[in-house]
Formats: structure tokens, C-alpha cells, sequence
């Protein structure tokens, strides 16, 4: 079973007619694993489902405006459920230039080891 994170505008869950379309959406997506829908948190495993509201803090998400549509919805936890690396899920590059009101580009990360550790001690990096 995996947990399914989703900020929902207003908060809470899915509920009704709503949740029944997300649950042939999440059929239609082909996903043959159980899902456990949760409230998004800062901390929720990524991706989440944001629907109707970005979060506001850094996470990649699917964005829906609401869940009326079940392509859409279908569409967008494929992205969720299966292709965490899709282009169109929404990222911490996203959220900060929408933030910023600037682009921000993502120039990637250091790796955080033993080995790096000790090379910043030695070239002075680290102090």
C-alpha cells in the first residue's frame, strides 16, 4: 500500500461523487498497487495531488483544478502514481519562480557522503 498525498483546496479529503472519480481515475491509470489517500503535509512523500491550491511549501506535485474531469484527473496520477520523473508535474523550480516573481533555475545538488564530506574538510570548504 502506498500513501497518496493530496492538498485539497478548503483542506480534508475527497469525498462523494469526488472521490468515486478519483477511484476509477486511479483504475484507469493501469497502477495495480493499493493507495491510502492522506492529507499533503510539508513532509508528504512526493509527489502529491494539489487540487484547486499549490502548496506552499517546496514538493513536486499534479496540479488539478478540480475533479470534475476524470482525464484529467487519470492524467495526472499517472504522473503521481507512476511517472514521478514526468515534465509536467509541478517542482521546487516551479513553486520558487512563481514565489520570487523571477525564473529560478535548478543548478543541481552536492552529494552529501563520507567521501564529500572529507574533500570539503580538505580543500577548506568545510570549517
Amino acid at each position: 500500500m502506498r500513501p497518496l498525498p493530496i492538498l485539497l483546496a478548503g483542506g480534508g479529503l475527497p469525498e462523494g461523487q469526488d472521490l468515486e472519480r478519483l477511484k476509477r481515475a486511479k483504475f484507469a491509470t493501469g497502477y495495480d498497487g493499493m493507495v491510502l489517500p492522506r492529507v499533503a503535509v510539508p513532509g508528504s512523500p512526493a509527489p502529491i495531488l494539489a487540487v484547486g491550491v499549490e502548496p506552499d511549501w517546496l514538493t513536486t506535485f499534479a496540479y488539478l483544478p478540480d475533479l470534475s474531469d476524470e482525464t484529467r484527473i487519470t492524467a495526472a496520477l499517472t504522473a503521481v502514481l507512476i511517472e514521478p520523473d514526468n515534465p509536467r508535474l509541478g517542482n521546487d523550480v516551479d513553486l520558487l519562480s512563481k514565489w520570487f516573481g523571477k525564473p529560478v533555475t535548478y543548478t543541481g545538488e552536492e552529494p552529501y557522503d563520507d567521501q564529500s564530506q572529507q574533500a570539503a574538510v580538505s580543500n577548506g570548504r568545510a570549517w
